[in-house]
């Protein structure tokens, strides 16, 4: 037995040493394996689950470092540094949780925004499109006036044409009355 609690005893002076290097995964680690070894000495389980507590925090695992501060005081609820400590940890699991809704909040007001840039953008392009065909299709009065002037040479030849076709019908008549 005397073994046994030396043990245990190395696990948790290894895990004390691991959270003053920061090395706070593997102290979690150790905290955890101490804690898995102590489950008869409430105050060490206690001191385990609030260092574990620590761990967790100090990796910004709010949720866990609060469950487990809450197994610390649950072995000893005199505890004040770790009632602080769990009171400190649910601020800023609130903080986290509303940063992360901040940037939640964020990136969808982004989205729309983009969103909308991307619809006006689509909007001016089939404008500037309908107004591009529509002075496409709209005359300038210059060019108006060249087609008209060449639909007004183009009748005057036409006539011109209907004419002599006239004039050489009413030869071709007199001559034939003419006999």
């Amino acid at each position: 037995e005397q073994i046994g609690t030396i043990k245990k005893e190395q696990k948790y002076q290894k895990a004390l040493g691991l959270m003053d290097e920061g090395k706070y995964k593997e102290a979690l680690t150790q905290y955890q394996k101490a804690a898995s070894c102590a489950t008869e000495d409430k105050e060490r389980l206690s001191n385990a689950f609030y260092n574990a507590g620590n761990a967790l925090y100090q990796e910004q695992d709010y949720q866990q470092s609060l469950e487990a501060y809450k197994q610390a005081l649950k072995l000893n609820p005199k505890d004040e540094e770790c009632r602080y400590n769990y009171a400190l940890a649910k601020a800023k699991l609130k903080q986290q949780q509303q940063q992360q809704q901040n940037q939640q909040s964020n990136k969808e007001q982004k989205q729309d925004q983009q969103q909308q840039n991307q619809n006006q953008q689509q909007e001016q392009e089939n404008n500037d499109q309908r107004q591009q065909q529509q002075q496409d299709n709209q005359m300038t009065e210059e060019n108006a006036e060249q087609i008209l002037d060449a639909l007004l040479q183009d009748e005057k030849e036409v006539q011109e044409r209907v004419k002599e076709q006239q004039m050489q019908n009413m030869k071709r008549r007199r001559v034939e009355k003419d006999w």
